[in-house]
Parts: structure tokens; C-alpha cells; sequence
């Protein structure tokens, strides 16, 4: 099932793709080891769970804590992760402007 994604590579622009809602692809998006984070809005930021241990660049700062590598956004279906709506999109914009 491919779905609609926010990917934040650090020192590059945010942007929207088209990706395969499988753990294969998030792991190879991230480099690794998925940890996810929920945010409001039934938004789901997905992190390397390794990250820092890897000593992956810095991307942005998220309240307290720094986030390192790629982040994925997407959304929560229940247990299932699933595209962004288009609200969602938005509120991961305005959050991203805010954070760099």
C-alpha cells in the first residue's frame, strides 16, 4: 500500500512523497531500527531508534530533545500507520517552520 509521507533529511528542506506502508521501507528511510513518537493530531514521527548512538547529524531540535537522521511523518490508523490527510500535512508544515 503506498501512502503519502513528510520526510526531513537534516540539513535539507522538508518534503512530500509517495511511500510503501511496509517496515521494510520506514527502516531504510531511517537507516535502521524504527522508534516512533507520537504527536498530536494522531500524527507519528518516525525516528532512527539507534540514532544518537550512531552519531547521525542532527536535524532539528523537537521540544527538549534533538532529533537526529531522517524523520518520517506519517499518520495513526488505530494500530496501523497510514497516509497524512491533508490537515495533517499543514500542522507538520507550521510545526517544522517553527523548529528550524
Amino acid at each position: 500500500v503506498i501512502m503519502t509521507a513528510i520526510i526531513k533529511n537534516p540539513g535539507q528542506p522538508a518534503f512530500t512523497r509517495q511511500i510503501e506502508n511496509t517496515l521494510t521501507a520506514f527502516q531504510q528511510l531511517v537507516g535502521g531500527y524504527i522508534q516512533t513518537i507520537n504527536l498530536p493530531g494522531r500524527i507519528i514521527m518516525i525516528v532512527n531508534e539507534e540514532g544518537k548512538l550512531m552519531n547521525l547529524k542532527p536535524n532539528f531540535r523537537f521540544g527538549n530533545d534533538l532529533i537526529v537522521g531522517t524523520a518520517v511523518f506519517v499518520s495513526a490508523d488505530g494500530e496501523e500507520f497510514a497516509g497524512l490527510s491533508e490537515r495533517q500535512e499543514n500542522y507538520i508544515w507550521r510545526m517544522l517552520s517553527c523548529v528550524l
